[in-house]
C-alpha cells in the first residue's frame, strides 16, 4: 500500500497491493448560514433564519 498527495489536483490517493486505488478529492468550500436577530433588549431573539448556502471552489 502507498499513499500519495498531489498538491496541484487536491487529491489523496491510496494504492493497494492488489492493483486497486482509492482516490479522495479535497474540495475547498465555504458554508454560510444567516440569521436576522433582534438584540435591542439585550437578549438575542432570532427573527428569521435563512437557508444555508454553500460555495464550492468559488462558485456560489
Amino acid at each position: 500500500m502507498s499513499v500519495s498527495f498531489d498538491p496541484d489536483y487536491n487529491c489523496v490517493e491510496v494504492e493497494f497491493t492488489d492493483g486497486t486505488c482509492m482516490a479522495v478529492d479535497i474540495v475547498p468550500a465555504v458554508k454560510v448560514r444567516a440569521q436576522y436577530q433582534n438584540i435591542a433588549t439585550g437578549n438575542t431573539k432570532i427573527v428569521k433564519t435563512y437557508g444555508a448556502r454553500m460555495s464550492v471552489a468559488g462558485e456560489f
